[in-house]
């Protein structure tokens, strides 16, 4: 299979780091790219040295993971470093080509190659979600991937037999829309099924947790969620509706 170095990602770091940096490689292929890890990309009977090199200079991407054990020891590593430095060190000045990712709690390094230096460059930390989950939508931005989603099974306290199968987005842009419409059309069950899910899971709705939870607790949790024939629980949908309508615009303004 040929491979595709304009998806190319090439992971390096020390053999200390592989169980975690194996991780992220299959990651990255789950998301639709092409990571370059030496364990899974080497074919037998190649040099692997030459490989390497091949692979640091022809990926999009070079992804320095780097933990204590690459830091702090000399080694293969740090000729991958160097190298990948030496290639940015060719490229435009605006291109995006060399990405720290922090293992660990270290500090990024000062190696410096020619008139480029690791130090002056923003790190990624894998073990902040928000901050790794950020760099992945950068990713799929910048290949034009399908946005990242999260499967849910959703299952009613009241009605445990009911189960619904979901997929959100891991911003939640598009689903906080539908949910907006389905409350504008007074689809309070399907809007709140959504909802159910959303206020934990997107980012832009974290800030108004407490403010949709509040306006989902009794009185209205049972209308919002169950609707039915009542005129009362239909006027008390309505009213909640239109607050969450407002509260849900502002989270995407």
């Amino acid at each position: 299979m040929t491979r595709d170095w304009d998806k190319t990602i090439f992971l390096g770091h020390a053999r200390e780091d592989k169980t975690k940096v194996h991780a992220i490689y299959k990651e990255l292929v789950e998301i639709g790219l092409h990571p370059w890890l030496d364990i899974e990309s080497l074919k037998p009977g190649e040099n692997w040295d030459s490989s390497i090199r091949e692979a640091i200079a022809r990926s999009s991407i070079f992804l320095a993971c780097l933990s204590r054990h690459s830091i702090d020891k000399n080694g293969y590593v740090q000729k991958e470093l160097r190298l990948a430095l030496s290639e940015l060190e060719k490229k435009a000045f605006n291109c995006a080509y060399f990405y720290p990712l922090m293992l660990d709690s270290s500090e990024i390094p000062s190696i410096r190659v020619g008139t480029v230096d690791l130090a002056d460059y923003h790190a990624v930390r894998y073990d902040d979600k928000n901050d790794w989950d950020k760099f992945l939508n950068h990713l799929c931005d910048r290949f034009s991937l399908p946005e990242r989603t999260i499967s849910f099974e959703l299952v009613k306290s009241d009605r445990p037999e009911y189960t619904k199968k979901m997929q959100i987005s891991k911003q939640g842009d598009k689903e906080i829309e539908q949910v907006i419409n389905a409350l504008e059309v007074g689809r309070f069950n399907q809007a709140a099924e959504l909802l159910a899910i959303l206020r934990f899971t997107s980012k832009k709705l974290q800030p108004y947790h407490d403010e949709i939870r509040d306006l989902c607790s009794e009185p209205y949790i049972n209308s919002i969620r169950f609707l039915n024939d009542k005129e009362s629980e239909e006027a008390a949908n309505l009213e909640v509706g239109n607050k969450l309508v407002a509260l849900l615009r502002r989270s995407i303004s």
